[in-house]
């Protein structure tokens, strides 16, 4: 199953999003929308999280996998936006207790019968494990923060799930789980209580009626890329071109390519073979990509192939004879494979 689409609902700070941050490409995410009604939570969280990436940055671009792209937006996640209409995965940690009751159910619904994801994960407190931490003082609510409007004891939760279930025509699935267990209170199973619902099979089709979701009630505050992988995205992509371009190219032409102060070395022009590859245009817009870092890359992953050319826009490379051209070919494919191996 692929999930390439996360949306987080009620993200505060970004606390989820930091921690599953190099976990990203291996749960196949490219996508990633951030929501929460709190500006300067916000704002906390786009700075925890950038500084995260900053630290981290070398070892993200070195990976083998694709750049994820991740959107922050200010608003109510009771309100629906088109954005989050493709989301595979919905994920709200921590969020309902905050809401009313009404409010809680309301916004569960709107995920499961308007925007479908295919999994659905939702956590919260659950309010038998409140004795462990604190003893509850006499005339106040039962409650593990002052601000929860409300929490569930474990029936109370299944139940709730459970007709959050029946109201989908059964189009989902769902299994509770329990995290954070103290020894000597195993009887009470977990402090927080997790479900995940999952589309049945012949969900979209039989049992849940397609909802067109229009408009776009949350405004966008923040957007960043993760470029996972993104030495190997343009090693890959350039040294591709390289090849096709050689392969077109006549001996005649190729002739006509020397480099005029050292007949030794051709030179194949950068822009050109940049403009062929097509790389994502986002990544020279956020400053990931520049043509600089596409030639350092392409000539350190090719060192005693390819070198810096006297004409700023040019690869140079050292074949004294358009016979040649195959040999080029044949060495360029060889440093694909080290360099697929290297990463």
């Amino acid at each position: 199953m692929v999930l390439s689409k996360l949306a987080v609902l009620g993200c505060g700070e970004l606390s989820l999003e930091c921690f599953l941050m190099h976990d990203f490409p291996r749960l196949s995410i490219e996508r990633i929308y951030s929501v929460d009604l709190s500006h300067s939570s916000l704002l906390k969280g786009i700075h925890n999280f950038r500084k995260k990436l900053e630290t981290d940055l070398n070892m993200i671009e070195s990976t083998h996998k694709f750049p994820v792209f991740h959107e922050l937006f200010l608003g109510s996640i009771l309100d629906l936006d088109s954005r989050i209409a493709d989301a595979d995965v919905i994920v709200s940690t921590e969020v309902i207790e905050h809401m009313t009751l009404e409010d809680a159910t309301k916004f569960a619904e709107t995920v499961l019968l308007k925007y479908q994801p295919r999994i659905f994960i939702m956590s919260t407190p659950n309010t038998e494990y409140n004795r462990v931490f604190n003893p509850v003082e006499e005339g106040q609510p039962p409650f593990r923060h002052a601000d929860h409007h409300f929490e569930f004891n474990r029936d109370e939760f299944f139940t709730w799930v459970y007709k959050l279930m029946e109201k989908t025509n059964e189009a989902y699935e769902f299994e509770i789980e329990y995290v954070g267990e103290i020894r000597g209170y195993e009887y009470l199973e977990g402090a927080t209580q997790f479900v995940t619902f999952w589309k049945t099979e012949n969900a979209a089709k039989e049992k849940l009626e397609k909802v067109e979701i229009e408009g776009k009630n949350f405004k966008l505050v923040a957007s960043d890329i993760l470029p996972f992988g993104l030495r190997q995205l343009v090693f890959g992509k350039i040294t591709e071109q390289l090849i096709n371009f050689l392969n077109e190219m006549s001996y005649e032409k190729m002739d006509e390519m020397r480099d005029p102060e050292m007949p030794n070395w051709w030179m194949i022009s950068r822009a050109e073979i940049t403009k062929r590859a097509k790389l994502p245009e986002f990544l020279f817009k956020n400053g990931f990509i520049t043509e600089d870092i596409i030639f350092n890359i392409v000539v350190l992953g090719m060192r005693h192939t390819v070198k810096y050319g006297n004409y700023e826009n040019d690869f140079k490379f050292a074949f004294s004879r358009p016979e040649k051209i195959q040999l080029l070919i044949n060495d360029i494919k060889r440093y694909q494979k080290m360099h697929l191996q290297d990463g």
